[in-house]
Formats: C-alpha cells, structure tokens, sequence
C-alpha cells in the first residue's frame, strides 16, 4: 500500500473478500472517470452556468427581451454614438392599454401570451432597428438609434400602432389591444439615458391620461 497499490487481498483467498475488494476497485475506478470527466469538462459547465446567470442578469425571462438594466446600458452606449456624430436618437416607453382588466378577466396565462405576442409585433414592425426591451408588468421600451430626423421616431410610432391593429386571438377571445407611447428625443429631450427616460415616462403618462 505504501509503495502506491490501491488494495490487497490476502491468502487464501476468500470469496466474500475477493468480491468486496472488486468492489472497491470499480467504485474507485467510477470516482477516477467521474474526477476526469469533470475536469475536462469545468470549462464548459462554468461558461454554460455564466451565460445562464448573465440572462437573467440581462434578459426579462417571459419575453427574452432585454431587462431594464440591459437597456438602459444600451442606451447609455448609443448616447456615446449620438453625441460623437451629433446625430438624433429616439427613446419610446409603451403601455399596454387596459392590460389589468384583461389579466383579471382572463387570468394571468393569457396575460402572458398577449404580452409575448405584443413583443413578437412590434420587434416586427421595427424589423429589429432598435432595441426593444420589457421593463415590467406591460411596460416596453424600444431605443431607435442610428436616425437621420426626428420624424423617423415618429414613423416609428406609426407603425407599432399599425402592427396591433388586428385582433390577437386567444382560443375563443379576440382582443383589440391599443397602446399608450410617450417619445423622447436627443438631444431636445435629454442628454443622458435618465433624462430621456424620465422624460418619455412623463409623455406616457400625459398620453395615458
């Protein structure tokens, strides 16, 4: 043992310890195989369990849009690009319009899947130019970057409205969803990723009210 054997069996040989030292051999053998698929494979589980905490970190987990913070990252790094080439930029907050009558009416699985479904028509309708994340409840914000005027924002706009237009149709339920937008721009509105936002939420909320 000291010169670096893993077991021993002693003579005579007896069967019932013949077996359990074969027995600890195989378990010492899976312990060895396990110890190396592990190592060899470390790297990859810590990346795979990285990106999975950076997700969620990132990403709003019903619609796999990016989060608030997220967004607000983004916007800070197009406010960089903006001011360097002294150009415009768009910043939109956007609430669904009665959206607590329809969870309450028709519970939250629905709730869920309008939400989706109001992500999937507007990243569609903007053909993925902005970033377009979900801050909470049925708050969005979408960031139009790299614009040449402001009326591009308001074209924008335009056409989010034109992409709810038809019904969404949940098993036996049609709903007509509209919803309520408030638009800043830099540099008129804001120079800084809060000043814009703050000032988009207080459009929205005059558009709301």
């Amino acid at each position: 043992m000291r010169a670096g054997a893993f077991d021993y069996i002693t003579k005579p040989l007896v069967l019932d310890h013949v077996e359990a030292a074969v027995r600890r051999a195989l378990d010492h053998h899976q312990l060895l195989e396990e110890k190396k698929y592990y190592e060899n494979n470390l790297h990859d589980l810590v990346q795979l369990r990285t990106a999975e905490i950076e997700r969620l970190a990132y990403f709003d987990t019903l619609t796999d849009l990016p989060n608030r913070l997220l967004f607000e990252d983004r916007l800070t790094q197009a406010l960089k690009r903006a001011q360097r080439d002294s150009q415009p930029l768009g910043t939109l907050l956007l609430r669904v319009d009665r959206f607590k009558e329809i969870n309450d009416t028709l519970g939250s699985a629905v709730g869920d899947r309008l939400l989706r479904d109001i992500a999937a028509r507007i990243l569609k309708s903007s053909e993925e130019r902005g970033t377009l994340a979900r801050f909470e409840g049925d708050e969005f914000a979408l960031l139009i970057a790299d614009i040449t005027a402001s009326e591009q924002a308001l074209e924008e706009v335009q056409n989010i409205v034109e992409s709810l237009k038809a019904p969404f149709v949940f098993d036996e339920h049609e709903l007509y969803v509209t919803l309520s937008i408030g638009v800043s721009l830099f540099p008129a509105d804001g120079r800084t990723a809060p000043e814009l936002l703050k000032n988009s939420g207080v459009a929205l909320y005059r558009a709301q009210s």
